[in-house]
């Protein structure tokens, strides 16, 4: 178990180390730090894409337990998804309009 975790900890260093440099501009750093919010940015609303699809796809699934067995599964839950799935859409879109957010660019 040694064994792996310094192979990651090398890897780590090695990734790291090729963004560090001596330049020490504070302009130069918060441009950095800028290009990985926007790259985090994309990983979220992506995952929120996702989420919402698993969201709403669980409340079809539930909502056809439901009709064929109602006290098996309660309407309540199905209700639950759908309300969790159209929220993470909203972010979603909220993101889009007010914050000039990440493209949905699926190719």
């Amino acid at each position: 178990m040694n064994k792996y975790i310094k192979v990651i900890y090398v890897l780590i260093l090695a990734l790291v180390s090729s963004t560090t440099y001596a330049d020490t501009s504070v302009g130069k750093f918060a441009n950095d730090l800028t290009g990985f919010t926007a790259i985090l940015n994309q990983f979220m609303v992506g995952a929120a894409v996702i989420f919402s699809i698993m969201c709403l796809g669980a409340a079809i699934i539930r909502y056809r337990e439901h009709r064929r067995n109602p006290l098996a599964m309660p309407l309540s839950k199905v209700v639950l998804l759908v309300i969790i799935g159209l929220l993470f859409i909203g972010f979603v879109l909220v993101n889009q309009i007010f914050f000039n957010g990440v493209e949905l660019t699926f190719s």
